[in-house]
């Protein structure tokens, strides 16, 4: 048991201190990852994504019972994440950057490489578990803005139209549609096309997690301990755990309860940065939270893995 927790979480961690340490030692300048993380984000894993999904064997019944309970274990956390925050007594901005970082997973940079180096390569839960990821990327931005939203009277139009066109151009989303239809439609690329999307596809998480490494500092927890942490455990603890008689009712067990789990217990997204620095919320509590649950959220997948691995 304990091979499956080294083989699946030990390589994600080992990316991510090497993209903490080579941002340290200023091997590469702030620039050069942001790159990476737009490579990633933009090419790289848009490409693996379509790959995978396009080339899935399974049905898509399981894939949306895990989406399901996501989604239902992220609306359950605004309870409690929104009674915690009056109880540190933060203010509004902070009390949305708070909740965004209780509910919003980074299921796509930490979740999904913990996923597959957990399963078999030949395994059919590995689609399954991309999948999964169509319906909850759009999902999370929707809730997000609707969280950390605070229109001037008369604005609501803009922002709408901005949400919605910030969706239809998200590299991933696209991806996962195109795959779903390539998958629908029976539809095969020509050989060397293939091959090249999934060479670019096999940059993805290695790149994306070198970025994510890079992004966190100590430096971004100062000053926001108490909440940061209150924040981090609720998500990398009480989310999962809340996530697991969900998944019980809808019947997901074995490998697929795993999977599950394992995507409600991964740390605060890196997106929740971003937007709450666009949209007015405290973008210095947001990038705290992500830092400490980075940190707690690989005992939390390893718990996960022991357990139902």
């Amino acid at each position: 048991m304990w091979n499956t927790v080294f083989e699946a979480l030990l390589p994600v961690l080992l990316m991510i201190l090497l993209g903490t340490g080579l941002k340290r030692i200023r091997f590469l300048s702030a620039e050069c990852f942001e790159g990476l993380n737009r490579l990633a984000f933009w090419v790289g894993l848009p490409c693996m994504l379509f790959i995978e999904i396009s080339g899935a064997h399974v049905s898509g019944g399981d894939a949306l019972r895990i989406s399901g309970v996501i989604m239902a274990a992220s609306l359950l956390m605004l309870v409690p994440a929104s009674g915690m925050g009056r109880l540190l007594r933060l203010k509004p901005p902070s009390q949305r950057a708070f909740t965004q970082g209780v509910f919003r997973g980074n299921l796509v940079y930490v979740g999904l490489p913990v996923v597959l180096f957990s399963l078999p390569v030949d395994s059919d839960v590995r689609a399954t578990a991309i999948l999964a990821l169509a319906p909850t990327i759009p999902f999370f931005n929707i809730l997000s803005v609707l969280l950390l939203m605070r229109p001037e009277p008369g604005s609501r139009g803009r922002w709408l139209a901005s949400m919605l066109g910030g969706m239809a151009r998200n590299p991933l989303i696209i991806a996962c549609l195109l795959g779903m239809a390539a998958l629908a439609l029976n539809f095969k690329l020509p050989p060397a096309l293939h091959r090249a999307v999934e060479g670019v596809g096999k940059i993805g998480l290695p790149a994306a997690l070198l970025a994510l490494g890079a992004s966190l500092t100590w430096d971004r927890v100062r000053g926001q301990g108490v909440a940061a942490l209150a924040a981090a455990l609720m998500k990398v603890a009480l989310m999962p755990a809340a996530g697991f008689f969900i998944a019980l009712a809808c019947g997901l067990e074995g490998a697929l309860l795993s999977v599950c789990l394992l995507y409600l217990a991964t740390p605060t997204a890196v997106a929740s940065y971003v937007m709450a620095n666009q949209m007015g919320a405290d973008a210095d509590l947001a990038a705290a939270i992500i830092v400490v649950g980075t940190v707690l959220a690989f005992p939390a997948l390893a718990g996960v893995l022991l357990m139902f691995g």
